[in-house]
């Protein structure tokens, strides 16, 4: 299953569209923060995996509460 898919339906099945809702708002205010764009053509690769990076952290704070393994295998570096 691509990324975004995994993401979105493993958010959506642990918390409901809250959740979801809430992960996409955090994601997109982190990339707006750290790499701005101005919408026009293609997001910048940085702004993108900013994006990603928060999605991926939410589904493996999700996971963990719940005691659920990561199928994906996706891990985020702790960098801080």
């Amino acid at each position: 299953m691509e990324l975004r898919g995994y993401c979105e339906v493993t958010l959506l099945d642990i918390g409901g569209k809250e959740l979801l809702d809430d992960a996409r708002a955090e994601a997109t205010t982190f990339a707006d923060l750290y790499h701005p764009w101005d919408g026009v053509g293609v997001p910048p690769t940085a702004r993108l995996e900013a994006w990603w990076y928060v999605m991926g952290a939410r589904v493996q704070k999700a996971l963990s509460e719940r005691d659920i393994p990561d199928r994906c295998g996706c891990q985020v570096e702790d960098t801080g």
